[in-house]
């Protein structure tokens, strides 16, 4: 890394303790901090109006899940499940307010989604998030986090060549450009929220213009030009940091910034996280001054789509990571 670019980091973490108000684990605005073959990465393709939530429901059951790991899946079910239920899943199921990756009666959809937001790895975020939302009950114990590191490690033995990180680290090599750009981040902006444009009637909903910092039309790099915290790095259009600063971490698994865009299945294939589409259905959820809301546009979500879907299409034919 060149000191154009590490100069350019520095500044640009600077900018975003200025504009986010200096948290390192999520942004923060009003000091309430709220955590979550070829495949869709989700929804109908529409998410730009409240009101169209996405996520599927928690009540319809799944069948079972293949896996590389018929022990691990097993630990999960018996060992690490429960708490995360318990912790987890009344702010991370599919009525929010927090982005959906677990469902409390399913253990074998909530095994699948934790792959599929990229949590099966060593240091999750799981186990590294600290208190939030507002809750002091939503970290795990000592106890639980060894438990769940014991989980991993058998999801890593035993998947191999397949397992999450080995996967991941391959995609960028089959990364294109063009489409990564027709995404458009740079024009990815927030929408101050109102009473009537919300999915939760959450009192209270209003945001201040006054005291709400970029919960009005300011675009995502404004707190995602250097956030390794959140695991999305969004500089595009930041005239600090190089032209290519943005496509080329994108592809990086520590800090784990391409789990925005992919996870990876139980048995090893690639899939669409989901997660920047399940972020924008939680914006709509949560409450005033938590993360600021924000919509995909068709074309976005049409754009996001057609960048994930030819990258797992390049893997399964075998085109990445030679």
């Amino acid at each position: 890394m060149n000191a154009r670019t590490l100069l350019g980091l520095a500044l640009a973490a600077a900018t975003v303790a200025a504009a986010c108000g200096g948290e390192a684990d999520s942004l923060s605005y009003g000091g309430t901090k709220r955590a979550g073959g070829k495949t869709s990465s989700g929804g109908d393709g529409d998410t730009s109006s409240p009101g169209g939530d996405t996520t599927p429901d928690d009540s319809t059951p799944s069948g079972p899940v293949p896996t590389n790991s018929p022990a691990g899946k097993e630990f999960y079910t018996t060992n690490v499940h429960p708490f995360m239920a318990q912790k987890c899943a009344a702010c991370h199921g599919a009525a929010g307010p927090g982005p959906a990756w677990l469902t409390a009666a399913d253990a074998e959809k909530s095994y699948a989604q934790l792959f599929q937001v990229g949590y099966v790895v060593e240091q999750s975020r799981v186990i590294v998030k600290p208190a939030h939302g507002g809750s002091t009950t939503n970290v795990l114990s000592t106890a639980e986090i060894q438990k769940y590191n014991e989980w991993v490690a058998m999801e890593l033995a035993d998947g191999g060549q397949e397992a999450p990180p080995n996967v991941l680290e391959k995609l960028g090599d089959c990364f294109d450009r063009q489409k990564f750009d027709a995404m458009n981040l740079g024009q990815w902006r927030t929408t101050r929220r109102t009473n009537n444009n919300n999915t939760n009637n959450v009192t209270p909903w209003n945001e201040n213009a006054d005291t709400c910092t970029g919960c009005d039309n300011a675009p995502c790099t404004t707190c995602h030009s250097a956030d390794a915290a959140t695991n999305y790095k969004n500089a595009v259009g930041n005239p600090i940091l190089p032209a290519d600063n943005t496509f080329e971490e994108t592809k990086l698994t520590t800090p784990a910034y391409i789990t925005k865009y992919f996870g990876v299945s139980p048995e090893g294939k690639p899939i669409a996280s989901d997660s920047l589409r399940k972020k924008a259905e939680a914006t709509r959820k949560d409450k005033a001054y938590s993360h600021p809301m924000f919509t995909l546009t068709p074309n976005q979500s049409a754009a996001l789509d057609a960048f994930v879907n030819d990258v797992i299409d390049k893997y399964n034919a075998g085109l990445c990571g030679k």
